[in-house]
C-alpha cells in the first residue's frame, strides 16, 4: 500500500484555500473558528512545573509544602467545604468542556469536508454521535485517572508507612520515584497516542458511517495492526505538525496583544486565537480525512460530500476489518 504524508497535506492546504479564501467571508471565517474553538475546547494546557526530589533539598521542600498545607487545613476546617465546592464547581466545567467539545469535533469535521460555515444545524444533527464521544471520552479518562491514582498509591503508599503522614516523602525512595516517573510517562504517551488516533480516525469514520465511538474504534482497529507502521509515521509527522502549529502560535502571541488576552480572558483568548491560526486547523482537520482516504475509498469523505451523498441510515456495514497485506508479504 503506497501511503502518502506530504500529498495529503497539500491536498488539505488547497482545501482549505477554497474553503476560506475562495472567496474570503469574514463572517464565515468567525463562525467556522467558533466550531474549531469548540472542537478543541479543554484541550489546551497551562504553565507546568515539576518538584526536584533527586536531591534532599527538593525533597524538603515538597514534605515541608505538604505538612504546611495539612496543618493549614486542620486549623482552618470551615474551609473544607468551600474546597469541595470549589473541586465540584471545577468538575463541572472539565465535563461541560468535555460535552461541548466532543459535539465541537463532529461540527467542525462537517464544516470541512462541505467546505461551509455552519453551527445550528451540525449542532442538531450530531446530537447522538457526540454524545457518544462524550462518553467514551469520559470513560477513557476515568480510566486513566484510576490507573494514575493506583500508581501513586503504590509508590506513596509505602512512603507514607515509612515516613509519617505530615511528611511522607521522607520515606520515598529515589527507585520508587523514578519507577512511578517513568510508569506516569508511560500512561501520558499512551493518552497522547490514543487522543490522536481519536480525533484523527475514529471521529471521521464516527461521521462517515453515523457509528458509535466504540464501533469505530472497533473498525478502525484491524487497519492500525495491519499497518503500525504507517500510523506510527502519521504520529510522528503530525508531531511535526504540531510543533510548528505552536510555533505559530507562539510569535503570534510574541507579537500581538493575544497573549494578554488569553492569559487575562482565557475564552476569548482561545478563541481569537483559534480564529487567527483557523488556516492551519482546516488544513489539518481537511489532512487527517485526506490522509484516511488512502486505506480505502470508502472514506474518503470529501468524494462523497461532492457526491452529494448522504449517511446511509440506522446501523451501517463497518469498513473492511480485513484489508489486504502489502505487496511483498
Amino acid at each position: 500500500m503506497n501511503v502518502q504524508y506530504v500529498a495529503p497535506l497539500q491536498r488539505g492546504w488547497e482545501r482549505m484555500r477554497a474553503a476560506l479564501l475562495q472567496p474570503f467571508n469574514f463572517g464565515a471565517w468567525l463562525t467556522l473558528a467558533f466550531t474549531a474553538w469548540l472542537a478543541q475546547l479543554g484541550s489546551g494546557g497551562g504553565p507546568s512545573g515539576a518538584w526536584n526530589v533527586g536531591d534532599s533539598g527538593g525533597r524538603n521542600r515538597l514534605s515541608d509544602s505538604f505538612a504546611e498545607v495539612w496543618d493549614g487545613l486542620v486549623a482552618n476546617a470551615f474551609l473544607i467545604p468551600v474546597i469541595v465546592l470549589g473541586a465540584a464547581l471545577v468538575l463541572v466545567l472539565v465535563l461541560a468542556a468535555l460535552w461541548l467539545s466532543s459535539r465541537g469535533k463532529l461540527m467542525f469535521l462537517d464544516n470541512v469536508v462541505h467546505g461551509r460555515a455552519l453551527v445550528a444545524e451540525p449542532w442538531q444533527r450530531h446530537r447522538r454521535l457526540g454524545d457518544s464521544l462524550f462518553l467514551w471520552r469520559l470513560g477513557f479518562g476515568l480510566v486513566c485517572l484510576v490507573v494514575a491514582v493506583a500508581v501513586l498509591a503504590m509508590i506513596l503508599g509505602p512512603a507514607v508507612v515509612a515516613g509519617s503522614w505530615h511528611d511522607p516523602v521522607a520515606g520515598l525512595s529515589i527507585a520508587a520515584a523514578i519507577l512511578g516517573g517513568l510508569v506516569l510517562a508511560a500512561l501520558v504517551l499512551v493518552v497522547v497516542l490514543v487522543s490522536l488516533i481519536l480525533d484523527s480516525f475514529v471521529v471521521p469514520i464516527m461521521y462517515r458511517y453515523e457509528m458509535t465511538a466504540s464501533a469505530a474504534w472497533r473498525a478502525l482497529l484491524p487497519w492500525v495492526q495491519a499497518y503500525p507502521g504507517h500510523f506510527i509515521l502519521y504520529a510522528l509527522f503530525v508531531l511535526v505538525l504540531a510543533l510548528f502549529m505552536a510555533l505559530c502560535a507562539s510569535a503570534v502571541c510574541l507579537l500581538t496583544c493575544f497573549a494578554c488576552c488569553i492569559w487575562l480572558i482565557p475564552l476569548v483568548g482561545s478563541y481569537v486565537m483559534t480564529a487567527v491560526l483557523l488556516p492551519l486547523w482546516v488544513t489539518y482537520r481537511a489532512f487527517t480525512v485526506e490522509w484516511l482516504a488512502q486505506l480505502d475509498p470508502k472514506f474518503d469523505l470529501f468524494a462523497r460530500a461532492a457526491a452529494g451523498q448522504a449517511a446511509p441510515q440506522g446501523p451501517p456495514p463497518p469498513p473492511e476489518a480485513t484489508p489486504e497485506p502489502p505487496e511483498g508479504q
